[in-house]
């Protein structure tokens, strides 16, 4: 029996579909649909090569990157919340910072599901 499925979420056009079919899946089962949104802060704050004397440069691009991707994890979040409260299903909304891949695996192990779009864009 499934009692909890899990969403991961992105901003594309796929995960919208995922996230229709995965409302109606906790409709039919009446369980708990998870939306997980995640900032991919290890690719963000990766280090890259820049010129001599560009360092505090790159940290101000690294720290407007993060806040950007906070922002928009957070929006994604907000907006799975708002059409799970309208679709009247029983939801949790996540916001984690690391690998998607690995929290994603991470999170699965939580849920009997996990419902996820055939293409997926995690990075902000």
């Amino acid at each position: 029996m499934i009692k909890s499925i899990l969403l991961p979420l992105d901003p594309s056009d796929e995960n919208k579909i995922a996230l229709d079919f995965a409302v109606k899946l906790t409709k039919q089962t009446k369980s708990n649909l998870t939306g997980l949104s995640i900032v991919d802060e290890p690719q963000i704050t990766a280090p890259q090569a820049a010129p001599p004397g560009a360092g505090d440069l790159h940290a101000r691009a690294v720290k407007a990157k993060l806040d950007d991707a906070n922002k928009s994890a957070k929006s994604l979040k907000n907006a799975f919340q708002k059409i799970a409260e309208k679709s009247k299903v029983e939801n949790t909304a996540v916001v984690l910072t690391g690998d998607p891949a690995s929290e994603i695996v991470r999170e699965s192990h939580k849920h009997d599901l996990v419902v996820i779009a055939e293409k997926t864009f995690f990075k902000y």
